[in-house]
């Protein structure tokens, strides 16, 4: 039986998925088994083993173009940081060796993949996210009815709120009404009741870039009025966010305020000793902080907060000002002047939608999670050259 070239790479998101159906958010106990946990990645390593055989590109200096240059640099510093942290804490989950290791191996693999086996990636995780969209919002509905045997999964699913925009989207981009309505409903479902920020600020993301779908298929002549609707429409929801902070913010959730105040200003702190480069990745990643019990040991909540200390603006400018930028950016020029297809929409909106994850949450030391992130930055980027070079011939 002949295995599919990209049989790996589909291995590793399916396992991803899979892991984070768990509405206790411990990927079914792999969480506390190192090799179960990082599995997704094994997969990856395999696949880009495989690939590096067969694509002689690989051997080829010109195989790394410029713009991949700032990439590995920083992976390469983000490793030996990393290490280095290792030996002065005496372990994997104080240093940022396994994120390193996830984001190196996600670059080599998806860096020189050519672009219809990226969009052929794109298509199998749509579908994935999609068929476990029905699971997610079942669990959640389930779980604000206090059902028995289910009231004790609370704001479940807060931290996979990009594989729900992503099926939601990648739903409302099929041919089928059926489907489109189905998939933006559960989407909505799942988002709505999530019971944190981060949840609802996605249903935001996802609502403006189903707007955005409905604009790339409106006929020119209808375009104008389209979007002097959705401009009041996004105007009205910006009003209305902005009323709920400003005047109903006691009812809004807290996401244990007094923990994430202490890290946060701790990585702030930080990053000021250091803004241009940061630690270096020498840092320890977890906080041991005092309670009335004893002391608890746990990490920023945020990982933006953690990679701005970490690397300092270097960093952060490569790994998330830039994407987002191009994101929204692409986002746009794919409505504006359609040269793009679904693909550009649907993964943009994953990595901005992977970014507020990140923002707020522990998201990129699980690789069921970094995993999605760091594929779509990586499509981002490759999309954006082959606009550069006015084409979508692979960057």
């Amino acid at each position: 039986m002949k295995i599919d070239n990209l049989f790996f790479a589909k291995a590793s998101f399916f396992l991803a998925i899979i892991y984070c159906l768990d509405p206790t958010g411990r990927g079914w106990g792999t969480d506390n088994i190192f090799i179960l946990k990082f599995s997704p990645v094994l997969f990856l390593f395999v696949f880009f083993c495989a690939n590096a055989l067969k694509n002689i590109e690989l051997q080829n200096r010109k195989a790394v173009k410029k713009y991949q240059i700032p990439y590995y640099i920083i992976t390469f510093v983000m490793l030996f940081g990393s290490l280095l942290a290792y030996f002065e804490y005496g372990q994997v989950s104080s240093s940022f060796l396994s994120r390193g290791l996830l984001i190196a191996l996600v670059c080599v693999s998806f860096f020189h993949l050519p672009f219809n086996q990226l969009d052929d990636l794109v298509s199998f995780l749509g579908r994935l996210s999609f068929y476990s969209l029905f699971f997610i919002s079942s669990m959640v509905v389930l779980s604000k009815l206090n059902v028995n045997g289910f009231s004790n999964f609370k704001n479940i699913y807060h931290e996979e709120v990009s594989i729900i925009f992503f099926a939601g989207l990648f739903a409302f981009l099929s041919k089928s009404n059926t489907i489109k309505v189905l998939g933006v409903l559960l989407a909505i479902v799942a988002l709505g009741l999530s019971g944190k920020n981060t949840g609802y600020l996605t249903l935001m993301i996802l609502l403006v870039y189903v707007f955005l779908a409905v604009l790339m298929y409106t006929k020119k002549q209808q375009k104008l009025f389209v979007t002097y609707i959705i401009g009041a429409l996004l105007i009205f929801m910006a009003g209305a966010a902005f009323i709920v902070v400003y005047f109903y913010s006691q009812y809004l959730p807290s996401g244990s305020p007094g923990v994430r105040l202490v890290t946060y200003n701790e990585r702030f702190n930080q990053f000021l000793s250091s803004p241009f480069v940061g630690e270096f990745f020498t840092l320890n990643m977890l906080f041991e902080l005092p309670t009335k019990k004893g002391s608890i040991v746990v990490p920023s909540h945020s990982d933006l907060l953690d990679i701005v200390a970490a690397g300092g603006i270097v960093t952060i400018y490569y790994f998330i000002a830039k994407p987002v930028l191009l994101s929204i950016w692409m986002s746009i020029k794919c409505v504006i002047e359609k040269r793009g297809d679904k693909n550009i929409l649907l993964v943009s909106g994953l990595f901005l939608s992977s970014f507020i994850a990140l923002s707020f949450n522990p998201i990129i030391n699980q690789p069921r999670l970094a995993i999605f992130l760091w594929f779509s930055l990586i499509y981002v980027l490759r999309r954006n050259k082959s606009y550069e070079n006015s084409s979508l011939r692979d960057a």
